[in-house]
């Protein structure tokens, strides 16, 4: 007969625990970084970008609970001396609040297709308000052509 009380004591502490630990997680920032190529805008919508030109997409998504604002968004290059960053004009050209929350967890910013090359990319970023810079690995293993251009760089060939 007593065996049911600490079945219970137990079964409470560990869903208790289970629900503190999912609790917390949720309430950190989480921010997803995804990338599309190719993409057309397709409608009548006003905008500056030509819609007869493909672009890159970079969609930033909040999947935490705590609101965030990004500010900048752009990629670092692998040419040149393996310092250049670049930085997306939406950033600054499109007059958005992108402020991530809940009901409003994802913003885009686009770059002409013809203007990037994914090969050079090393990797995305972007900016919060506070600073924080998350990133974006294109490819997880380097290819022998993104290997070779780091080599070029270096070596000067």
């Amino acid at each position: 007969m007593e065996t049911v009380p600490i079945i219970v004591a137990i079964w409470g502490a560990i869903t208790g625990t289970v629900s503190l630990v999912w609790n917390i997680s949720r309430e950190r920032m989480n921010i997803d970084i995804k990338f599309q190529r190719s993409m057309r805008l397709v409608g009548s919508a006003p905008t500056q970008h030509d819609t007869t030109k493909p672009y890159f997409v970079l969609t930033v998504i909040n999947k935490g609970r705590r609101p965030i604002k990004i500010t900048k968004a752009g990629c670092k290059d692998i040419l040149g001396n393996g310092k250049l960053y670049g930085i997306f004009t939406d950033s600054f050209v499109v007059p958005a609040d992108r402020v991530l929350t809940e009901t409003n967890p994802a913003t885009d910013f686009l770059v002409q297709a013809d203007l990037m090359k994914l090969e050079n990319i090393d990797f995305l970023w972007i900016e919060d308000g506070t600073g924080k810079v998350y990133r974006k690995q294109i490819r997880s293993f380097p290819t022998f052509y993104r290997i070779f251009r780091k080599l070029q760089n270096h070596i000067k060939l």
